[in-house]
């Protein structure tokens, strides 16, 4: 499981999948998929012997067959019960609430091989963690820094600069001051300090909220969150009956791992065999690996599971949420994830390295030396700041709505671009009447809107006099 940490453990549903999915006469009948799936080096050159991962090629009665380094030297056709030098009894029923009913036990720990990058041998990190790392260490920060940069109009297609409160927040001109805790009350402080503090009413106001301190926890409770999040699309993954991404189409039609691989399997020690999807079964799959030499979760699971996300981000990712969301910078896309985890505002420890990159490409930008020292950055920032704050709308006014484009905006952002149009479930499960993607090729005297806003029309009724573009 990708939760693991690129780690396959003997026994489980995912070893039954590896071994399935990699040998070619699986795939005697889609040759696409085995001509690729054969060019595949299976595990990096190097790797102590325990990680290996091989494919027999001996012509005889195993011919293709998988194995594993953990294995015996008899070849495996049934995935052993999982076994482990320690276990744990839990109840969570992958539900995001603290677990009321009968607790199971769990085996974790165990042999495992990790799926190793050809630089990270030694490492207890997987390819999968590499590939996030590198492209978190540069293109995901340059992208981040570069719709900083050509971000032109916030929320209400108003023309405004928000570069400099941007890099003001990167520069830690913009602090958060206040106790350690959760329930400590935070403030907002500026270096020089800002020239009044009244535009707070309208962040406050664009935000939801009646303090700074509300966003500041729900940052700091979204980043605990993601544990118990992996842990429910985990759940997911082994079995898709209640998936819904794949709503309303039942099994058999999309199967969990559990369902298409688990009868290569024991399954686990008392249950009904390798295609169980009890919560039993769940927890001992989602729950195997210990979480020795990490900070367990503070969740409602109870500290089972690992957390690599760090708290010390708290403090920026609430400054960039409070003062750009609500000028229309999707900060809740930043992260690189998919089903929410951009949702939780998490980078775990590489957080630093984008603040660097924002700061460098929006000095770059306003004329600022790079080596200008960070006081001097500042003095320099928060006249700007002051500047942008006295030309921001009245949100509070009664009846004010985002325009159409506003809407659309963020919806093209988080959804369109992801997922590649709208034929991405679960949406078109249900339909295409209700096309709100822009029109690539609009008719003269048309704009790339213009489409979706009439199909969006036909099914809502804007406030009269309102100007919808």
């Amino acid at each position: 499981m990708s939760f693991n940490r690129d780690r396959v453990y003997q026994g489980s549903v995912e070893a039954a999948t590896l071994r399935n999915t990699l040998n070619l006469w699986t795939w005697i009948d889609n040759e696409p998929v085995r001509s690729m799936i054969e060019q595949l080096n299976l595990q990096s050159a190097g790797v102590p012997a325990d990680h290996t991962i091989q494919r027999d090629a001996s012509g005889g009665a195993n011919d293709g067959h998988i194995s594993f380094g953990f294995d015996p030297a008899t070849p495996v056709t049934t995935e052993p019960l999982p076994s482990g030098p320690s276990s744990i009894s839990t109840n969570y029923s992958f539900d995001a609430a603290a677990g009321t009913g009968t607790a199971t036990s769990v085996q974790q720990g165990g042999s495992f091989l990790t799926l190793h990058h050809p630089l990270q041998l030694s490492s207890d990190e997987g390819r999968g963690v590499e590939l996030f790392d590198r492209l978190s260490a540069g293109p995901n920060r340059d992208r981040i820094a570069d719709e900083l940069l050509n971000h032109s109009h916030i929320t209400g297609s108003l023309a405004r600069d928000i570069r400099p409160l941007a890099l003001a927040i990167a520069q830690r001109c913009i602090t958060v001051t206040g106790g350690p805790t959760i329930t400590a009350t935070q403030d907002i402080t500026s270096t020089p300090a800002f020239a009044s503090t009244a535009p707070l009413a309208f962040f406050n106001s664009r935000n939801g909220i009646t303090s700074f301190n509300q966003l500041y926890d729900d940052t700091r409770q979204r980043a605990w969150s993601l544990t118990r999040r992996k842990a429910d699309i985990q759940k997911i993954a082994l079995d898709r009956t209640a998936d819904p991404y794949t709503a309303p189409l039942p099994p058999p039609d999309v199967d969990g791992l559990i369902q298409e691989f688990g009868a290569s399997t024991s399954g686990i020690s008392g249950g009904s065999g390798g295609t169980d999807t009890s919560n039993a079964r769940l927890r001992q799959e989602v729950f195997r690996r210990p979480t020795t030499g990490f900070t367990p979760d503070s969740t409602v699971m109870g500290g089972i599971y690992v957390d690599r996300e760090l708290q010390s981000n708290t403090d920026f990712l609430a400054l960039y949420r409070y003062f750009l969301e609500p000028l229309g910078v999707s900060v809740d896309k930043w992260s690189m994830g998919v089903r929410g985890r951009s949702r939780t505002y998490t980078f775990a420890d590489l957080f630093g390295g984008y603040n660097s990159t924002i700061a460098t490409e929006l000095k770059g930008s306003l004329g600022i030396d790079l080596s200008t020292s960070m006081a001097d950055a500042c003095d320099a920032m928060i006249p700007m700041v002051d500047s942008l704050f006295t030309t921001l709308p009245d949100s509070t006014r009664p009846g004010a709505v985002p325009k159409y484009t506003d809407i659309q905006r963020i919806f093209n952002k988080s959804c369109i671009e992801c997922h590649g149009g709208l034929g991405y479930p679960p949406y078109h499960n249900y339909g295409t009447f209700l096309d709100l993607s822009e029109d690539e090729d609009p008719p003269t005297g048309d704009r790339r809107m213009t489409r979706s806003y009439d199909n969006a029309i036909a099914v809502t009724s804007p406030p009269s006099g309102t100007d919808v573009f």
